[in-house]
């Protein structure tokens, strides 16, 4: 019963999000750079519109992964943008009940293990990835990057796999140690 409402509440979320960026993009007289692009680009392939809809965490696999409970949820949008939430479910609450007045401690545990982020995407079918060009993070230091992923479909999941650029190329997906496995949403 937690689970679902902890889903409900993202999935609400990450709609809310969807619907201000459609918003801003609306509102943007003028956009620069290759961002521009990729915020107004519609669905193109039979791969890209695969994307589309909302996913809930499965599983994340890999050496580097503590081992915690955590739930998730990641959209892709028809307009080209996308959020993802990923928490742990283990975070204590605040002994105040206001977020507002939340001790050094509380604040650094309810950050711990907490990603969540949103901006326009792009699908590289030729690279078999996924590009997350970041406008919003939990994190600000992530702002104006990009997260690549490689992707893997398989029925209703999708396999995202982190991936970087070293010396203007992509690393190997044979050489990453994480991956996220992610359920289509159904209604």
């Amino acid at each position: 019963m937690r689970n679902n409402k902890i889903h409900v509440a993202a999935l609400g979320l990450l709609i809310l999000a969807s619907i201000c960026f459609a918003q801003a993009d609306k509102e943007k007289k003028e956009t620069k750079g290759p961002t521009a692009e990729t915020q107004t680009a519609k669905i193109k392939s039979a791969i890209s519109s695969r994307f589309v809809g909302a996913w809930k965490l499965v599983a994340i696999e890999g050496q580097q992964v503590p081992k915690r409970d955590r739930v998730g949820l990641i959209m892709y949008d028809t307009t080209g943008h996308m959020a993802v939430q990923i928490m742990p479910l283990d975070r204590p609450k605040f002994a105040s009940g206001n977020r507002l007045q939340g001790t050094q401690d509380e604040i650094k545990a309810a950050f711990n293990g907490y990603a969540a982020y949103f901006g326009p995407y792009e699908v590289n079918e030729a690279e078999g990835v996924v590009i997350h060009h970041l406008e919003g993070s939990i994190f600000p230091n992530e702002v104006g990057g990009d997260n690549i992923r490689y992707y893997e479909f398989s029925g209703d999941r999708l396999t995202l796999i982190p991936t970087s650029m070293v010396d203007g190329k992509l690393t190997p997906k044979s050489s990453a140690t994480v991956r996220l496995i992610w359920e289509r949403v159904k209604l």
